[in-house]
């Protein structure tokens, strides 16, 4: 744990990366996508499917806590803080599903996951350091947000999506080095 997991930190930045490019294209013509798919029924449902993305996006913060919960046998203090995490999820989404409908249970799922990755790094830290790996998706996950809230506020037309998608992606391929290091040699080791 004190080196830091360099292989994790090699890989799994093309994993976010490639999270990320799924998450700007569902925000800006997901759209599109599910009324292809439902014959034009449920288009607005390419929100949730965003925020779901997001959603996963976040689930896999912390891979360095989460191994050194492994590494150090702390299966019993991981379970407990899931059980906790399950427990307020449901207790939030009764309050917030009657007020907010659909968005209050992501708003509650959104904050059990907080609470748990928060507990988890805490259940890490006790054992080893942790090394923060996740400045990547943390940043590509605002990306894919702002897209989402630009594409809903405009209600913008298939130009101007267009754009969007290419802005958003420009700045995820720019601004995530390490991810464009690591799918590049990732890539160069496969066609070596």
């Amino acid at each position: 744990p004190e080196k830091g997991f360099p292989k994790l930190a090699q890989v799994w930045p093309s994993a976010q990366l490639g999270l990320a490019l799924a998450g700007v294209a569902m925000a800006t013509f997901g759209e599109n996508a599910i009324g292809l798919l439902t014959h034009g029924k449920f288009t607005r449902a390419y929100i949730f499917a965003t925020l779901w993305i997001i959603f996963v996006m976040f689930e896999n913060a912390s891979k360095a806590a989460v191994a050194i919960i492994y590494v150090f046998n702390l299966g019993i203090a991981s379970q407990r803080i899931a059980l906790l995490a399950s427990v307020l999820a449901v207790t939030l989404m009764v309050p917030s599903v009657y007020w907010f409908g659909a968005y209050g249970a992501i708003f509650a799922n959104f904050v059990s996951a907080t609470v748990y990755r928060g507990l988890i790094v805490a259940a890490a830290r006790r054992a080893a350091p942790v090394p923060f790996q996740d400045g990547t998706l943390f940043f590509a996950m605002v990306v894919v947000l702002v897209t989402l809230v630009l594409n809903v506020a405009t209600e913008s037309n298939l130009l101007w999506r267009g754009a969007m998608l290419i802005v958003s992606t420009s700045i995820l391929v720019i601004f995530c080095r390490s991810a464009r290091q690591s799918t590049f040699l990732a890539l160069k080791a496969m066609f070596a």
